[in-house]
């Protein structure tokens, strides 16, 4: 996966004018003992979360826009 830092978006990523641009964030449980990542949609605002109980690299990146 290509990540790219939210410092380095491109400008237009932060004029919301178009469909596509997701943010991702990982939130961790209290006593690491799960997570929820959200993908919010930039322009729309559609969020998807989903709970996921390791922080694995590849269990992150899976986790299925629905």
């Amino acid at each position: 996966m290509d990540r790219i830092g939210i410092i380095d978006h491109p400008a237009i990523v932060n004029e919301r004018t178009r469909v596509g641009d997701w943010e991702i964030d990982l939130a961790i449980g209290k006593g690491h003992s799960g997570a929820l990542v959200t993908r919010v949609e930039r322009l729309t605002r559609y969020s998807v979360t989903k709970r996921i109980f390791d922080k694995l690299t590849r269990t992150v990146t899976v986790v299925r826009i629905e």
